[in-house]
């Protein structure tokens, strides 16, 4: 007879920015490997840095809304 759900509680709009702090925090040690090893030149130029500033660009700015509005 109870099987109505309690509704779920609005997250604070500030849970995005907290969020994208910590997303920051997490990818900053691979955005650093990936330019020492652009200016060691150990490969072609890019081939490091750009997959991990779109994947950590991917972290920071969609990850956070989606999760927000999930």
């Amino acid at each position: 007879m109870d099987d109505i759900e309690p509704a779920l509680t609005k997250l604070h709009p500030d849970h995005v920015k907290v969020t994208r702090i910590a997303a920051c925090l997490y990818a900053l040690p691979f955005v650093i490997g990936a330019a020492v090893l652009e200016f060691a030149r150990v490969t072609v130029p890019g081939v490091f840095v750009v997959p991990v500033l779109l994947i950590a660009a991917l972290l920071i700015f969609r990850i956070p809304l989606r999760r927000y509005d999930a």
